[in-house]
């Protein structure tokens, strides 16, 4: 059926929209990940997942379920980075975009007070 992908639960609570009695069937759940680097990501995408795995973590967005999405926005990430073309830097748009990771993704997120802090402040720089 074409038109909007669902955005998952956790981000509709995040952008302070979730709504039960509009909620669909249950989604998959997952346990949190443990937010280890995988042992193959090196370099631009090492330091890449340092910078998000805690902040998602924190915010109950990393699971073992979306590990592999994060290791391969890091893996877009350095390859932009790498070789900065119009390819590799959509490739890398995209995966942010999945994830709820744009900026005008992180402008809708309202944060509970007990997680307020540097919500990806940093995880952007570099």
């Amino acid at each position: 059926m074409p038109g909007r992908k669902p955005k998952p639960t956790a981000l509709k609570i995040l952008h302070g929209t979730f709504r039960p009695d509009r909620a669909t069937s249950p989604e998959p759940t997952s346990k949190p990940s443990s937010g280890r680097c995988p042992r193959n990501l090196d370099g631009e995408a090492k330091v890449l997942w340092h910078r998000l795995a805690p902040e998602l973590r924190r915010l109950g967005m990393l699971t073992r379920l979306n590990e592999p999405w994060l290791e391969a926005t890091c893996v877009a990430y350095a390859r932009m980075r790498e070789e900065p073309r119009a390819s590799t830097l959509q490739a890398y748009k995209s995966l942010l975009a999945e994830g709820g990771l744009t900026p005008s993704s992180l402008s809708r997120i309202h944060v509970p007070k007990a997680l307020e802090g540097d919500a990806f402040g940093d995880a952007f720089e570099g």
